[in-house]
């Protein structure tokens, strides 16, 4: 899932901005997780809630200046953020 994520998100654009000359970085850090089908569960297994057995959570790190991700990090869904 990572490497597809990567991938994905190669081809990212960076921003004109007025910031570029006072900020080197402007680093965004976010992550969300979601519920997959329970036969994922061996794979990325879930925190439980809902009665599912399978989640993943995904972490990006983002450089909005230069507009490239930094870290992209792909785990199970009980796996609390880094």
């Amino acid at each position: 899932l990572a490497k597809l994520l990567n991938q994905k998100l190669a081809s990212s654009m960076p921003i004109s901005s007025p910031y570029t000359s006072i900020f080197k970085r402007i680093r965004i850090l976010d992550s969300t997780a979601f519920q997959l089908p329970d036969s994922f569960s061996f794979v990325y297994p879930g925190a439980g809630g809902c009665s599912h057995t399978a989640g993943v959570k995904i972490q990006l790190e983002y450089d909005l200046l230069s507009g490239q991700f930094l870290h992209i990090h792909t785990g199970p869904g009980k796996q609390h953020d880094r």
